[in-house]
């Protein structure tokens, strides 16, 4: 019986070149070129970002993405600019599936309106994990050509639309242990006056592998969303660092005072990552910090304090917003993230919700109730749980950004919480 599988693990690979040198406008195909043939000998390197093509401007840093030709760094003095190309390769790992073949292969893939000829689709089964170098596959027939946009009615690519096409392939081939599904630009030396650009992006998670008979999906590799602590930039104050998120009910500055005192018993005496991948000292002691204490349930933050307290000579400070990075074990669709049990008192039962953060300074709007009720359009979990139980937080799909954030809220009942982890597993 044939088995369709999606949600497959896998592991996303870029490849990014740019010019040799920056020329004006008259040296645009040279630049084309250049980048071309350095992208021909750029080696795969891991790149656990969401997929994504450039925003086209001429005088932005060096882009990034998954397959895309462009022009950046325009220098104004020099009326030059360079250009840049990349290409992506997904390898997904495959169950064991001795004798059987691939069916078919489905995903969906979108271009930018400047995707004039399209972008190349490579589908290649193989047993080893390493993907074809981007040169094999540039010397390669592409097994489909997807979201061109030159045959729309409007010339001027700029008033073309953005395209969304389904891959579907048929007959791959003996099922193997890996998938390798790249993305390459059917054109990358097309220019356009002064401009090169064309992007195209896959959704991995979107691709389904349907095999000739029964097979059990391969198990994926476990990790832990890691803390990580964004600089607060509180005029006349310094740089201060975050653990955990906490609310309390309060009115006041005594109760704000009360709440600091009971804030990150659990994460606070440990040392942790920062973004620079080094370690930061304890910020608080382990004394007088037992839980946030909860007199009553809200569904939201309108009046709440909300926040993690940290250590500075004349007072306390608030920092909104419990954040972690998630490049050990990128999460997915279907991922389980462990949330830990804690000392707790009393009847409380909890709700953590898990969201996307685009910007570590900004944090989501914490007076919504949408948000806290996990219906927010950044979110992407939500689990309610006893306190004293901990609970497993169900991923409902994979983040578009490199940060995730955890934060949790009292719901009902009365007592204390306080985790005693810093770091949450991932399954």
């Amino acid at each position: 019986m044939a088995t369709t599988l999606q949600n497959l693990p896998f592991v996303r690979r870029t490849a990014l070149a740019v010019s040799t040198t920056a020329h004006g406008a008259d040296g645009t195909e040279e630049l084309a070129r250049s980048a071309l043939a350095a992208l021909s000998a750029a080696p795969w390197t891991d790149n656990a970002a969401a997929p994504s093509f450039p925003v086209h401007e001429f005088d932005r840093p060096c882009p990034s993405g998954d397959a895309f030709k462009a022009c950046w760094g325009y220098s104004e003095e020099l009326r030059s600019q360079r250009s840049a190309a990349g290409a992506v390769v997904y390898t997904y790992t495959m169950p064991t599936a001795t004798g059987q073949t691939v069916d078919a292969v489905a995903a969906t893939v979108t271009g930018d309106r400047y995707l004039d000829l399209g972008v190349d689709v490579h589908a290649v089964l193989s047993d080893s994990a390493t993907p074809p170098t981007v040169a094999e596959l540039l010397a390669r027939t592409p097994d489909a050509t997807l979201c061109a946009t030159s045959s729309q009615a409007p010339k001027k690519p700029n008033d073309r639309t953005g395209v969304r096409a389904t891959l579907s392939l048929s007959a791959i081939g003996s099922a193997k242990a890996y998938l390798h599904v790249a993305l390459l630009l059917h054109d990358y030396l097309g220019v356009r006056g002064a401009w090169i650009e064309g992007g195209a992006m896959l959704s991995p998670d979107t691709l389904a592998v349907t095999f000739s008979g029964s097979v059990t999906a391969p198990a994926r590799a476990g990790g832990y969303l890691v803390p990580v602590f964004p600089p607060i930039t509180t005029p006349g104050t310094p740089p201060f660092v975050e653990l955990w998120n906490a609310m309390g009910k309060g009115s006041n500055d005594a109760d704000a005072a009360r709440l600091a005192q009971t804030v990150l018993s659990g994460a606070a005496p440990l040392a942790a990552k920062q973004l620079n991948g080094g370690t930061y000292p304890p910020l608080l002691g382990n004394a007088d910090h037992a839980g946030f204490a909860v007199t009553s349930p809200s569904d939201h933050c309108s009046d709440w304090f909300c926040g993690s307290i940290s250590h500075q000579t004349d007072g306390y400070s608030w920092v909104v917003g419990s954040v972690a990075h998630f490049d050990a074990a990128p999460l997915f669709a279907g991922a389980s993230i462990s949330i830990p049990s804690g000392t707790s008192s009393g009847t409380l039962r909890m709700r953590a919700v898990a969201f996307e953060i685009g910007d570590l300074n900004v944090p989501p709007d914490w007076t919504s109730p949408e948000f806290w009720s996990g219906s927010a359009p950044d979110c992407i979990g939500v689990v309610e749980y006893a306190a004293s139980a901990g609970a497993t937080l169900v991923v409902s799909r994979r983040p578009e950004t490199p940060f995730v954030g955890i934060s949790f809220a009292p719901v009902s009942g009365a007592g204390s919480y306080s985790p005693q982890a810093i770091s949450l597993a991932i399954s």
